[in-house]
């Protein structure tokens, strides 16, 4: 959520320039998930290999998982 914030605040100008040239807000808000798509993607991507490094680690380490 707040990687999103923060692409949306930095666009804000572009957001104003797209208004004023007749973008409707639902046109905005496609632009905004085209940003937020990928970055949900990636972190779901990113949590499944780091559940799998942390599998892997667990059954190659002759320590206990504490």
């Amino acid at each position: 959520m707040n990687i999103m914030l923060m692409s949306v605040t930095e666009r804000t100008r572009e957001i104003g320039i797209l208004k004023s040239l007749g973008a409707s807000r639902r046109d905005i808000r496609r632009s905004s998930r085209g940003v937020g798509h990928p970055l949900a993607a990636g972190g779901v991507a990113g949590l499944l290999a780091g559940s799998a490094l942390a599998a892997l680690v667990e059954l190659a380490s002759p320590c206990p998982p504490a």
